[in-house]
């Protein structure tokens, strides 16, 4: 696990819980969900969802 995932969990209080349980690496900002095949999830926060 990446540790700039978890400071940017910290700093991210909607859908933190959620986030947090999708989490492999960090590009491009955001925490990213990635097989050997390439990204299957970039995770991001919006106002009223949660989108990946």
């Amino acid at each position: 696990m990446n540790p700039l995932v978890d400071a940017f969990l910290q700093q991210s209080t909607p859908w933190r819980a959620e986030m947090a349980r999708l989490r492999e690496d960090f590009k491009w900002g955001k925490p990213c969900y990635a097989t050997e095949q390439g990204n299957v999830a970039i995770i991001q926060p919006f106002k009223p969802h949660c989108a990946a």
